[in-house]
């Protein structure tokens, strides 16, 4: 999908793939916002009869939240992008601790490290760590959209909330990754240094 981004001196057309964190989207009158995201510049009156049923237009004004799906019915504003940008933090994250189970795994099942060993422990601890947290991340992420979907009341209030807990889930999650990594060094350091005693 085509989208403006605004640049030091103009706008540009540029796929909505391509989008990055820190990038300035443009949203002109009659536009639908095609992400929820937070205003960087400009004001406009949003129409979010879509999402809470307001038969009035809303001001959004620098800091403020808007959402997809809502329109631009006067003004122009120009938006960062969140959710989008949380989903890929996310994932990314998921995906590369992902790799690194299998490889600590894998290098398990390669060296015949028994199941009774301590590191087969670990292994089963990190990977329900990991689910917990993957878990926890869908959940929250599912049910505050949800709520944001069907509230009648402060949106923005509940939108920064959610966006703090994200930062706390994301802090996690960063905690959790340097953990697991650190734990497939130390086991591949333990086989190289000392194979016999870990199996």
């Amino acid at each position: 999908m085509p989208l403006l981004q605004k640049t030091r001196d103009q706008e540009i057309l540029v796929d909505s793939a391509s989008v990055v964190p820190g990038d300035h989207i443009v949203i002109h009158v009659g536009n639908v916002i095609p992400f929820d995201g937070v205003v960087a510049d400009g004001e406009a009156m949003i129409n979010q009869a879509s999402m809470t049923g307001e038969p009035l237009g809303v001001l959004r004004s620098p800091g403020s939240s808007v959402y997809a799906g809502t329109v631009v019915e006067e003004g122009e504003i120009a938006i960062r992008e969140m959710n989008e940008r949380v989903d890929r933090t996310l994932n990314s994250a998921f995906d590369t601790m992902t790799d690194i189970t299998d490889k600590y795994a894998a290098v398990l099942k390669e060296y015949s490290i028994s199941s009774a060993s301590s590191y087969q422990t670990k292994l089963t601890e990190l990977k329900n760590m990991f689910a917990s947290l993957r878990n926890s991340s869908t959940e929250l992420i599912s049910r505050t959209r949800t709520l944001i979907n069907r509230m009648n009341g402060d949106y923005d209030a509940y939108y920064t909330q959610y966006l703090e807990q994200l930062s706390d889930l994301s802090g996690k999650i960063e905690t959790y990754g340097d953990t697991l990594e650190n734990e497939y060094l130390a086991l591949l350091s333990a086989i190289s240094d000392s194979y016999e005693t870990i199996q």
